[in-house]
């Protein structure tokens, strides 16, 4: 089990410095989560490694800024995606990346936006997943409260219905809480967990908290995945607004939460 760090734990700061706070704090990997289109370029997998930061960027969330268009059915988008996807994979091979995080379909109230759009998606993760799959990178679909994937059961017979063995699934453990789900059935019942993003929840405080300071019960859930010999990422994913100030204090605090409980990486 290797423990990373989210970049979008420390947002609005530059992605460049928020790796080298990380580094500095002792962790070794982290999760990009691009806050600007350029971050997903090889032009910047090249500006991060002439930086020589000593961090391995793990793992990448595909951007939230572009869920416009990953989620877009218009034909030009469409294009305009797959152009983009092309060259984050590029980046991801650049990095050494090993795991795009994807989240799944989103739960619409209306049926026709299902009609309308699921064929899209399921397009792209798909398209997503072949194109990284070439590279030898994994694509991990995240559970959440709005998406198909919030219960341990939908989530893990989305996974089974792709084809591509490079697809698994990743645990959230704040959005298992807000979905009003046990984050123990989850380790349960989806069968094939490649990543988790690991964060704290309290209903009194709200999500994303930083570990210690909610109501999950860390030690049990570091045992269980001691138990399956988990040998994979560990992403701690706080809300930034926790990390605006003393951010390197904040991530020690983590770090410790953590260390209770198990030998890290």
């Amino acid at each position: 089990m290797k423990i990373s760090f989210s970049t979008a734990g420390l947002y609005p700061r530059d992605t460049i410095e928020a790796f080298k706070i990380i580094k500095d704090c002792g962790i070794n990997y982290a999760e990009l989560m691009p806050q600007d289109i350029s971050e997903t370029t090889t032009d910047f997998a090249k500006e991060v490694i002439g930086k020589d930061i000593g961090l391995k960027v793990s793992s990448i969330h595909f951007p939230l800024i572009l869920s416009s268009f990953y989620y877009n059915c218009y034909s030009k988008m469409q294009n305009t995606i797959k152009k983009i996807i092309n060259e984050l994979i590029e980046t991801a091979e650049l990095l050494g990346v090993e795991v795009i995080v994807s989240h799944g379909l989103p739960l619409f109230k209306d049926g026709y936006k299902e009609n309308l759009f699921y064929p899209t998606i399921l397009e792209n993760i798909n398209y997503l997943a072949n194109k990284a799959g070439e590279k030898g990178v994994n694509i991990a679909i995240e559970n959440g409260p709005n998406y198909n994937t919030r219960t341990p059961f939908s989530h893990d017979d989305f996974i089974k219905g792709f084809s591509q063995k490079n697809i698994g699934a990743v645990i959230d453990t704040t959005e298992s809480c807000e979905a009003q789900q046990d984050i123990f059935d989850f380790l349960k019942n989806v069968n094939n967990i490649i990543h988790f993003h690991i964060s704290d929840f309290a209903k009194d405080k709200g999500k994303h908290l930083i570990l210690g300071e909610g109501v999950i019960n860390w030690g049990k859930f570091f045992s269980e995945l001691k138990a399956k010999k988990f040998d994979g990422y560990v992403v701690v994913e706080p809300l930034y607004k926790y990390f605006l100030e003393n951010p390197k204090e904040k991530i020690k605090q983590c770090l410790q939460e953590i260390k209770k409980y198990s030998n890290i990486e």
